[in-house]
C-alpha cells in the first residue's frame, strides 16, 4: 500500500466501478440468501449494468455527488460514492450527507484504506456544508457494520422490508 493515493473518479474510470459492484453483489447474495431478490429483483447481467451506469454517470455530472476512489499503482482498489441532500422538513432546512455506495476489494480490506476513503468524503461533505452523515448497510453484514462503527457511525434506525407476492 505503499502508492496509495485517494483520489477523485474520472469520468473515463466509471465503468471500472460495475466491476466492484457486481462483486458487491455476489457477496451481498452470499450473506443474505434467498433474501437477496427482496433487495436486487434484477439480475447481475449487461442490462442491468447499463441501468447502474448510467445512474452512476448521470450522478457524475451532478453537483450533489462526489465519488472517490482509492489507487494502488495505477489500480483502483476501491471507491466510495457520497451525495448531499436537503432535509427541507426541518426548519431551518438542514443539509445532509449519505454514503450511496462504498467498496473495497478483499485484498486491502483491513489496511486502513476504508478509513481514508471516508475521510476524504467526510472532508468533501464538511466543505458542502453537511451537518451529519447516513448510510444503509445489510444487518447481516457484520463485517462492515463493525467497520461503520470502526470509522464513528453509530445504529440510528432499523429499516425493514417485506416482499408483497
Amino acid at each position: 500500500m505503499r502508492n496509495l493515493k485517494i483520489r477523485e473518479i474520472k469520468e473515463s474510470e466509471l465503468d471500472y466501478l460495475w466491476d466492484f459492484e457486481k462483486e458487491n453483489r455476489r457477496y451481498d447474495k452470499k450473506i443474505l440468501g434467498k433474501k437477496f431478490r427482496v433487495f436486487y429483483p434484477s439480475e447481475i447481467n449487461d442490462r442491468e449494468k447499463k441501468k447502474w451506469l448510467k445512474e452512476v454517470r448521470k450522478a457524475f455530472k451532478d453537483k450533489t455527488n462526489k465519488i472517490f476512489v482509492a489507487e494502488d499503482s495505477g489500480r483502483l482498489k476501491g471507491y466510495i460514492w457520497a451525495n448531499t441532500y436537503i432535509l427541507d422538513y426541518l426548519k431551518p432546512k438542514k443539509k445532509a450527507g449519505y454514503i450511496c455506495e462504498f467498496f473495497l476489494e478483499k485484498d486491502v480490506r483491513g489496511k486502513g484504506v476504508s478509513a481514508k476513503l471516508m475521510k476524504k468524503a467526510l472532508e468533501w461533505f464538511k466543505k458542502q456544508g453537511v451537518e451529519f452523515v447516513t448510510l444503509s448497510v445489510f444487518s447481516k453484514n457484520k463485517r462492515a457494520v463493525k467497520a461503520y462503527k470502526k470509522l464513528g457511525f453509530e445504529e440510528f434506525s432499523v429499516y425493514m422490508k417485506k416482499r408483497i407476492p
